[in-house]
């Protein structure tokens, strides 16, 4: 049966009944209550972020304080998302207990560490990498647990301030990433960063992108205690680095309202830095297609459920062989609607997702595009990282990419497809698919699968490359079964997540090989 059942945390739980979003069509539906007795009740969905920003507007504090009350917050050495963007308002209600004073950073003194941007993006990352769309948790009345923290760097200037330099993105961000592993270097995080350098294609790598890979493999300046040590002995502490992973935004779409001025997605590369090889980088898509706002029950949504997000941005232009496939994963970024008229388009409160708010009078906001899908991610990442503190983060990544799955409209374009030039670009469209944190930790725990984080050199100079070194593996199926099945087909799906040492320059826009130089791979 095709239906899409929502994640956990979007559930609503009472003490005899699971309220259980589900996307599917009637036919199917008809069979699941022909097939089960266990669904009680069927309705349509209608939790949406326009009642808490329109219906109970004056009353948006109590919502926030009942659900503050239910969490069950992390402790001081869980995993964090740090985020990079405008600051934050811990004084908000569904924050502050999950980021202390001293996890609030700035790049720049006088900038303060407060959100002072108006459009409080800040505090809107920090909302929805804490807790994800809150629409469904403040509908709830169970007990809510975080596993993960917050930190953040205020990564841009406040209004009267020099915007920062592109050309000094790249040591921006390694200074960023100091800052928090300075005041408390043993904690886990996974990065997050929702800027993008707007309007510049990332097809092919850049000082800020290969700063981010620098980082990534534990290669940045303040990573080598004495730059000065013998080749050797930095062989010996090449586990000592410390590896990080970095969740990037993969940059929207113009938001033009007017609809003849609609141009494909695809003519809108992703932005730099995106293109880092050892970084995640999220784009969008979308299930939210009821259009709730008022004055607009007549507009339609631009995309169907399961489809690209119309804020997405994609690699379809990039120079295949030479640029790495992104995104790697798309996760809800809202929809946009038009007017029956096909004369406007606009983004709409009830086509977007919910997340807190920098101003007291107004703790809830909408929020969408690329920079909610991003923050989503690095959530996600946390929480596996929180499950499972022994894996690397290049193996969240890996368990992140191989639990997505493409929606049946994208099956569906796949199908349509023929050419394999075509298809290949479908990939550069949606990536590897949705992932899913319920597939991803049942994958590390209890579904038949295989995690195996060792290293490995496998080439070595002799006289040329020469192969190196080879890694078996028994796969954990009985042979037994395996045997019975005889000349029946088998799909094994397996993905392989490794840091490159990034070697950028001229002969890196030729050969991709070049710029992931010969380093290990993990």
């Amino acid at each position: 049966m095709n239906v899409r059942t929502a994640e956990r945390d979007r559930r609503l739980y009472f003490p005899e009944v699971v309220v259980l979003p589900v996307l599917t069509t009637r036919t199917t539906i008809e069979l699941m209550l022909f097939a089960t007795g266990a669904i009680a009740e069927l309705r349509r969905a209608s939790d949406n972020p326009v009642f808490f920003t329109g219906e109970v507007a004056g009353d948006q504090q109590a919502w926030v304080d009942g659900l503050a009350e239910r969490i069950v917050w992390p402790g001081n050495d869980s995993p964090a998302v740090c985020v990079f963007d405008t600051g934050v308002n811990r004084g908000h209600a569904l924050i502050e207990p999950a980021l202390t004073p001293s996890d609030l950073h700035s790049l720049e003194k006088q900038w303060g560490k407060d959100d002072q941007h108006p459009s409080g993006h800040g505090t809107a990352m920090a909302g929805m990498a804490l807790h994800g769309d809150l629409t469904a948790s403040l509908g709830d009345r169970s007990e809510r647990t975080l596993a993960h923290r917050l930190e953040s760097v205020k990564f841009l200037p406040p209004a009267g301030f020099d915007p920062n330099k592109p050309q000094s993105y790249g040591v921006l961000t390694q200074a960023a990433i100091a800052l928090p592993e300075i005041e408390n270097p043993d904690r886990p995080r996974v990065y997050c960063m929702a800027v993008t350098n707007r309007d510049v294609s990332g097809s092919t790598a850049s000082a800020w992108s290969a700063a981010i890979d620098q980082a990534a493999i534990g290669r940045m300046i303040a990573d080598d205690d004495d730059e000065e040590e013998e080749e050797e002995e930095e062989e010996e502490n090449e586990d000592n680095r410390p590896k990080r992973l970095v969740v990037l935004s993969a940059g929207n779409v113009p938001a033009e309202m007017d609809y003849a001025r609609r141009r494909p997605q695809d003519d809108y590369p992703i932005e730099d830095p995106a293109q880092a090889w050892n970084a995640l980088t999220v784009g969008g898509y979308t299930d939210l297609v009821d259009v709730m706002d008022d004055g607009y029950e007549d507009w339609t949504p631009i995309a169907s459920a399961g489809e690209l997000s119309p804020h997405s941005r994609t690699s379809v232009t990039w120079p295949h062989g030479l640029s790495p496939i992104k995104p790697e994963l798309v996760l809800e970024a809202g929809n946009r609607a038009t007017n029956p008229a096909l004369t406007e388009m606009l983004t709409l409160g009830s086509l977007s997702l919910l997340t807190t708010g920098k101003d007291a009078e107004l703790p809830l906001v909408s929020f969408d595009a690329t920079s909610a899908a991003t923050a989503q991610a690095a959530r996600m990442a946390a929480r596996l990282a929180a499950a499972h503190p022994e894996y690397w983060p290049e193996t969240i990544r890996a368990m992140m990419i191989h639990s997505a799955e493409w929606t049946e409209p994208m099956l569906k374009t796949l199908g349509e497809t023929t050419s394999k030039r075509a298809r290949y670009e479908l990939v550069r469209r949606f990536g590897y698919g949705v992932p899913s944190f319920d597939r991803a930790n049942a994958s590390a725990s209890n579904h038949l699968a295989l995690f195996a984080q060792a290293e490995i050199q496998p080439f070595k100079m002799n006289k040329g490359r020469k192969f190196n070194e080879c890694h078996y593996y028994t796969l954990p199926f009985p042979s037994e079964m395996l045997e019975e099945l005889e000349n029946e087909i088998v799909e094994m799906k397996i993905t392989l997540s490794y840091f490159v040492e990034p070697n950028p320059g001229l002969s890196a826009n030729v050969d991709a090989q070049r710029y992931q130089s010969s380093r290990p791979a993990f």
